[in-house]
C-alpha cells in the first residue's frame, strides 16, 4: 500500500489508498467517481483541514471485490438515513488505512488530527487486521467532548457505525508489542454523505463507471 504522503514526521507510517463511490438507491447502483483529491474543512479537521490531499486510488482487483461491495452496500442499509433523504444518492469517501508503529517510530497514531469529527452524515468503522500492538482504543465523546465509551476493535471485523454530527471520537495511540517487529493496524473507513452537499463538490464530480 503507498505512503500517506500527509502524515506529520514523529506520527508512525501510515499507508493508503482512496476512493469516492456513488450508491444510488433509486436505481439501485453502485458507482465510482474519477479518482481525485480528498477535502475536509478545517472546522471537522484541525490538522489536516482545507487542504486537498492526495491519495493512492484503490486498486480495481479492490473496487470489484465482492465481499468490498458488499460491506458498502451494506454499510450504508444499516444507516438511520431519515425519511427526506431515503432516496437521494450518497457519496462514500472510502479510506484504506495502514498504521504502523516500527522499531524506529516506537508510536503508532491511528487519529493524528485528536478528537474530531469527519464532516459526514455518518460513517463506519471496521478493523481489517490488527498485529503486534497494544493500545488503539476508540473513544467516543458527546458534542461537549466529554467521554461516554471507550473500547479497543480486536478481530477482523470489528465495526463501529456512527451518526458524525451527534458524536466526536478519536483513537488512543498505539505501541509495539515486540519492539523489533512492526505493529500494524489495517481500518477500512466508510463515510457517507449526500451527493448535493459532498464536499467534494470542489473537485471532481464526473462519474467513471458502475461496479
Amino acid at each position: 500500500m503507498p505512503v500517506d504522503p500527509h502524515l506529520f514526521d514523529g506520527e508512525g507510517e501510515r499507508r493508503r489508498r482512496y476512493a469516492r463511490l456513488l450508491i444510488d438507491p433509486v436505481r439501485r447502483t453502485l458507482e465510482v467517481f474519477d479518482h481525485d483529491r480528498f477535502f475536509q474543512d478545517k472546522k471537522f479537521d484541525q490538522l489536516y483541514g482545507d487542504i486537498h490531499r492526495e491519495f493512492a486510488p484503490l486498486e480495481e482487483a479492490e473496487l470489484q471485490n465482492d465481499f468490498f461491495q458488499s460491506l458498502v452496500v451494506q454499510s450504508y442499509s444499516a444507516m438511520p438515513i431519515p425519511p427526506k433523504l431515503r432516496f437521494e444518492p450518497f457519496e462514500i469517501s472510502v479510506h484504506m488505512i495502514r498504521i504502523q508503529a516500527t522499531p524506529a517510530s516506537q508510536l503508532g497514531r491511528p487519529a493524528p488530527e485528536g478528537i474530531h469529527r469527519d464532516g459526514y452524515h455518518f460513517g463506519s468503522i471496521h478493523l481489517m487486521r490488527r498485529e503486534n500492538l497494544s493500545g488503539a482504543d476508540n473513544h467516543v465523546y458527546d458534542l461537549e467532548k466529554k467521554l461516554i465509551a471507550a473500547f479497543r476493535l480486536e478481530e477482523p471485523m470489528d465495526s463501529i457505525y456512527f451518526d458524525d454530527a451527534a458524536i466526536f471520537h478519536g483513537v488512543s495511540p498505539f505501541e509495539c508489542v515486540d519492539k523489533t517487529s512492526r505493529g500494524t493496524r489495517d481500518m477500512l473507513i466508510l463515510l457517507y454523505q449526500p451527493l448535493h452537499e459532498s464536499p467534494q463538490q470542489t473537485t471532481s464530480s464526473r462519474i467513471l463507471r458502475r461496479l
